[in-house]
């Protein structure tokens, strides 16, 4: 997705397909945004998620995010309901 957005920056969006209605072309858009904020809500609800449940949330083993909230697993499954529902 880091790649993506690095050459949509260097090179711009590409135009839209003129067959496309203005609706249809609308509707494309709102569904790339859409997939836009379900792939950065993801990684978001994880690191969330684990905080909640009590473990550590590591950053490839570099480095530990310090704790945000009190352990509660209660939140911890709740979440993991709604990232579930997020990748579907």
């Amino acid at each position: 997705m880091v790649v993506r957005l690095v050459r949509r920056a260097l090179f711009g969006v590409p135009a839209p397909n003129s067959e496309l209605s203005k609706i249809e072309s609308g509707a494309s858009l709102a569904a790339q945004h859409a997939l836009y904020a379900l792939l950065l809500l993801q990684p978001l609800l994880r690191s969330r998620r684990t905080n909640a449940y009590g473990d550590p949330v590591s950053f490839f083993g570099l480095f530990t995010f310090p704790s945000i909230a009190a352990k509660d697993v209660l939140l911890s499954d709740r979440i993991f309901v709604r990232r579930l529902v997020c990748g579907y």
